[in-house]
Order: C-alpha cells, then structure tokens, then sequence
C-alpha cells in the first residue's frame, strides 16, 4: 500500500501524464498534499505496526525465561513440607504424632488413587453424572459439593 503512495506521488510530482493532468484541471498541489497525506499515514501505519510487532516478540521472550527464574519449585515445596512435618512431629505432642501418622497413610493411598483414577475411562466417555473416585462433583439442586467413593464411580 505505501509503495502505490510513493508511486502516485511521484506521478504527480513529475511531468507524466498523471501530474500534467491534475496540472491542466488546476488540482495539482490538492492532489499532491492529499497523496502525501495518504503515504505519510501508511508509512506511519507500518512503523506502529513494526514497534507493536517487536513489543509482542520481546513479551514473548520474557515470558518464556520466567519459568526458568523461579528454580526447582517442586524440590522447595518438598523441602517445606518435610520441614514442616518434622517441626510438627517434635513440637506437636500427640495431636503431632497422630497428624503423622494420617500423613503416612495419605501417602501410602495417593499412589493407589492415581492408579485408579488412571484405570478409568476418561470423563468425556463416561455416562452422565459419572465421577472419578475421590473427586468432588456438583449437586445441581443444591449445589453442595460432595465426593463419591469409589463404588459409585461408573
């Protein structure tokens, strides 16, 4: 589009037909100024157009290095949670060892839900209100959230 604005201009601006005609109806520098006008706006469209193009690359850039700036997040979690676990089994008294006790059993059973939850079919080829064991579906008459056992996953 910019290149067809320089190309009228010039026309008008030399002695081709094109500007020896506007020249005769007396249009000249009226068409000259609203040509210019015309490429200056398309020059200008193209240099936003460029500016808003490096604007995304360079967004896209940083977005992708912060992942890599937050570090090893699931080893800072595990270290935290075993921190907090060992603070809560010495300083926790029996509330603490009990608390201990249903960790271990929460992560002896965790395995075995994955394997389930992976031995069903996917939801979208389940029939109607079918929920996968453990997690939590909607009541649409009263909305309370509730969680199936196992025996009444289909």
């Amino acid at each position: 589009m910019a290149g067809r604005r320089v190309s009228r201009v010039l026309a008008l601006e030399s002695l081709r037909p094109r500007g020896s005609w506007a020249g005769l109806r007396g249009s000249r520098d009226t068409d000259l100024d609203r040509e210019q006008a015309e490429r200056q706006a398309a020059e200008y469209a193209v240099a936003r157009a460029d500016a808003d193009l490096l604007a995304a690359h360079e967004e896209t850039r940083r977005t992708g290095a912060r992942p890599a700036e937050l570090g090893d997040v699931q080893g800072r979690r595990e270290r935290a949670l075993d921190a907090k676990e060992e603070w809560l089994l010495s300083t926790g008294g029996e509330a603490g060892i009990a608390l201990g006790t249903e960790a271990e059993q929460l992560a002896a059973t965790r395995p075995e839900l994955t394997e389930v939850r992976e031995a069903l079919p996917p939801a979208s080829s389940r029939p109607s209100g079918c929920t996968a064991p453990g997690r939590p579906s909607e009541r649409p008459a009263t909305g309370r959230r509730t969680t199936r056992s196992p025996a009444a996953a289909c």
